[in-house]
């Protein structure tokens, strides 16, 4: 049995939320990126979250990406459809954990919420940076 923390479902969950919110709030093919920090055991981790929120058909997309290197900052773009295989080959290694989700807001939490993509690093790292 792993002592490694489940990385996915509290990112996952992160990143829902954030879309829900912004779905509400967007125009129609809204861009987001960010710097947020979550509760990683009794560190303050950074997650650097990006994507695109569509109000009129109420979905969207977000990839959280969880203590960063901080190239990968200047490497990922909102609004840029990173699928599969290249997702995971810019994260790999420069991250200890990444969600790629999608939301339908039309649709109940167990139907509409898919995660697209994830990975997880084997060695979790020291945070790299503090966000302010």
């Amino acid at each position: 049995m792993s002592t490694t923390p489940d990385l996915i479902t509290p990112l996952s969950r992160m990143a829902f939320d954030l879309l829900r919110t912004l779905i509400k709030h967007a125009g129609n093919g809204s861009k987001f990126k960010g710097m947020f920090t979550m509760r990683v055991g009794e560190d303050e981790v950074p997650v650097l979250i990006l994507g695109n929120a569509h109000f009129p058909i109420e979905d969207g997309d977000a990839i959280a990406v969880l203590n960063p290197d901080p190239d990968l900052q200047e490497k990922l773009h909102a609004g840029t459809a990173y699928l599969g295989g290249l997702l995971k080959e810019i994260v790999s290694g420069k991250c200890d954990a990444m969600v790629h989700v999608w939301l339908d807001a039309y649709k109940t939490p167990e139907i509409g919420e898919t995660i697209i993509e994830k990975y997880v690093s084997r060695v979790r790292k020291q945070t790299k940076y503090e966000v302010r």
